[in-house]
């Protein structure tokens, strides 16, 4: 039996928009000395959003946030893909790098730098758990289940890719976060398990 998605796309654009929104107001009242634990907060904040436009449709949360016991196969699969991952992002990495030199280091630097505002313990956290945790469900749950109308698969995989690349607002690092939206989503389409991508992110 067919699933019916039971949220249109404009939806998934909306909270994307008020994500985007959110993290520019958060960067003009946020002091800028919390450092990583400011990325923290707009985590949960990111959580909130994905969470909330379910709630007001009634649609069952465990139909846009699937979650279930993982088979052996795809937690196998997870170390393979990621490996397979981090080689693209390497190629994507230094092309880009080559491209606009300055403008990566700048990138690396501000990544740097907020890795280090923070206890390493707290970093890793943060990193870890607080990311998957929260991105994972709005991304490919809310954003992901919102394109489930599409007819291609594919083009709702691209679609989710780039709602990633734009979600991130660092265009030197688009194709890199786009890239990885791109298999996260593929990963959710074939598993329809959030924990994969979890463990994946």
């Amino acid at each position: 039996m067919e699933r019916r998605y039971k949220m249109p796309l404009w939806v998934g654009i909306v909270a994307l928009a008020v994500c985007i929104d959110f993290q520019f107001l958060a960067a003009l009242i946020l002091p800028p000395d919390i450092g990583l634990f400011g990325s923290l907060i707009l985590e949960v904040a990111l959580l909130a959003i994905a969470i909330i436009p379910v709630l007001i449709m009634k649609i069952p949360l465990k139909e846009v946030f699937p979650f279930r016991k993982p088979s052996w196969n795809h937690l196998l699969a997870v170390p393979v893909l990621y490996y397979a991952s981090t080689c693209i992002t390497s190629v994507i990495v230094y092309l880009t790098g080559f491209l606009f030199p300055e403008k990566m280091l700048g990138v690396m630097d501000y990544i740097s730098e907020a890795t280090s505002s923070v206890p390493g313990w707290a970093a890793f956290v943060i990193m870890a758990f607080a990311a998957p945790l929260c991105e994972e469900p709005f991304h490919r749950g809310l954003l992901q289940y919102s394109t489930g109308r599409m007819k291609s698969s594919a083009w709702r995989i691209i679609l989710i890719g780039i709602f990633f690349g734009i979600f991130h607002l660092e265009p030197y690092r688009f194709f890199i976060t786009g890239a990885l939206g791109i298999l996260l989503a593929y990963i959710m389409l074939e598993t329809d398990n959030l924990l994969i991508p979890m463990l994946f992110h």
